[in-house]
């Protein structure tokens, strides 16, 4: 009897892994072909789990939102999403290394968020490389952007897809700060990617990593005097109760992407593919036409909630960094300058 038993629970075990499926998210049996050159509705073929940091209600929560719905849609139901926001499956550093081993199969974050895995990463964060929002995505959504993806997914063995424009970065603070020597000797909450915390250091700031999570405490009992994020970001965090001034450095022109393991992302049938890439584009077109807007109404909601905006002399910053790369990063130095030769606004001069 006792082998018996033995034996149904090693099928059971058999059949449970073998239900787990490899490569690209769960797998389950084609449905049957329609013969409308269409997938037919019904049971997906690929269920994938997409984890990122952000709260419902802001527009990076629905870029994903709006991701999963379209490749779903254009599959026909073959490729199913289930997201898991607000860090609910692990911290960003947790889930990206864990697109090996199938804790998710998409993560969406920034690009300067993978340079545990990849050096090149960290260009993503350079400060003071964008003249304008326009200048940003005439690079990352050329054949140099595409190059630079390529490159940085190929040191870290991922797949990334897509310029989602989060917003350009700023900082918010308890005390008021006007100009570069005011940063000198500043605690600031950074975040733990290396380009961050190297970029306040350089102006001489106490850069204090931290998660996003203990943001608002650490301001709230002077740990940090402030803090740098995109303003949307800033304010989902609930900073508006912790910091009266914000401070308009516009030190990087941020973005998100979707990231995949590279090995399972190759796994996927072409057809695949062009379904996820088809989603990414849409969402892509959502996010670069409505954050320059959401920013805007998000400056507008500080200012009503009784901060101070306060303006600073960008020229001062940019010249404060103009050795950064030779002193920090000399190997981004050819990139840095073909980046800088892209600018619409020299074109057209």
């Amino acid at each position: 009897m006792k082998k018996t038993v033995a034996l149904l629970m090693a099928l059971a075990m058999i059949f449970a892994l073998a239900a787990c499926g490899g490569g690209g998210g769960t797998e389950t049996p084609a449905p049957a072909d329609t013969g409308s050159g269409e997938q037919p509705s019904g049971e997906a073929q690929y269920v994938l789990k997409l984890a990122h940091p952000y709260n419902e209600g802001s527009s990076n929560y629905e870029a994903c939102e709006l991701f999963a719905k379209t490749v779903e849609e254009v599959s026909g139901g073959a490729v199913h999403v289930d997201i898991f926001p607000s860090n609910t499956l692990g911290t960003t550093e947790e889930v990206e290394e864990g697109l090996a081993y199938g804790t998710c199969d998409i993560v969406y974050e920034s690009i300067a968020s993978l340079g545990a895995w990849s050096n090149l990463a960290n260009i993503d964060a350079y400060p003071y490389i964008f003249s304008s929002l326009e200048h940003f995505l005439n690079v990352w959504q050329s054949d140099f952007g595409d190059q630079l993806r390529e490159e940085i997914g190929e040191e870290g063995n991922f797949k990334l897809l897509g310029t989602l424009y989060r917003g350009t970065r700023i900082v918010t603070s308890s005390v008021p700060v006007y100009d570069v020597e005011g940063f000198n000797g500043f605690k600031l909450r950074t975040p733990t990617t290396e380009m961050y915390i190297k970029t306040w250091q350089h102006l001489g700031s106490s850069a204090t990593p931290l998660p996003a999570s203990d943001i608002f405490t650490a301001i709230q009992q002077g740990t940090v005097k402030g803090q740098e994020n995109p303003i949307v970001d800033s304010w989902n965090f609930g900073l508006y109760d912790v910091c009266d001034y914000v401070i308009k450095t516009d030190h990087v022109y941020s973005q998100c992407t979707f990231i995949f393991n590279r090995d399972k992302w190759e796994a996927f049938p072409e057809e695949v593919k062009g379904w996820i890439e088809e989603a990414v584009k849409a969402a892509e077109d959502y996010k670069n036409e409505y954050t320059p807007q959401e920013e805007q109404e998000y400056y507008q909601r500080w200012e009503d909630y009784g901060a101070t905006i306060i303006e600073v002399d960008q020229q001062s910053f940019m010249d404060a960094f103009a050795d950064f790369a030779e002193t920090e990063y000399p190997e981004f130095v050819e990139y840095i300058d073909q980046i800088k030769a892209m600018d619409p606004a020299l074109e057209a001069a």
